[in-house]
């Protein structure tokens, strides 16, 4: 009987020291945010178009209105609009994400795999896929 605690309490310890170092040294899954998104749909007044279909009805190549977002894992990011860069810094705050451009925030959700930035006086939204 001796024998069989002996075997169950090494048993026991080693399952222990597994699962203790089960969460050592592992690194923190990367925020969803992180990555390069690029505009794929914009809604104005309830009407929403593809970009596609945007730059055709403008008589433009895609490019003309390219709109892309690059988010960092040092919690920075760019975005070049049609050639416009602007650089920031961006946190994740209940559950949504805030971009911050000097000192002005603007909140985007990603819901679906789909990153949307929305104006709150406009009412524009931009909808972005990750690249």
């Amino acid at each position: 009987m001796k024998k069989f605690r002996k075997v169950v309490m090494v048993v026991m310890v080693a399952m222990m020291a597994m699962a203790a170092l089960a969460g050592c040294g592992g690194k923190d899954s990367t925020p969803e945010i992180v990555g390069t998104w690029s505009v794929s749909e914009l809604e104005a007044s309830g009407v929403s178009i593809s970009v596609e279909e945007y730059a055709k009805q403008l008589g433009q190549g895609e490019d003309a209105i390219k709109m892309d977002l690059t988010c960092k894992e040092d919690k920075s990011f760019s975005m070049d609009m049609a050639g416009q860069k602007t650089e920031g810094t961006w946190k994740e705050k209940d559950g949504k994400f805030v971009l911050t451009v000097d000192g002005e925030d603007q909140e985007v959700s990603i819901t679906d795999g789909k990153l949307v930035l929305e104006e709150a006086t406009s009412g524009m939204k931009m909808t972005m896929k990750k690249k």
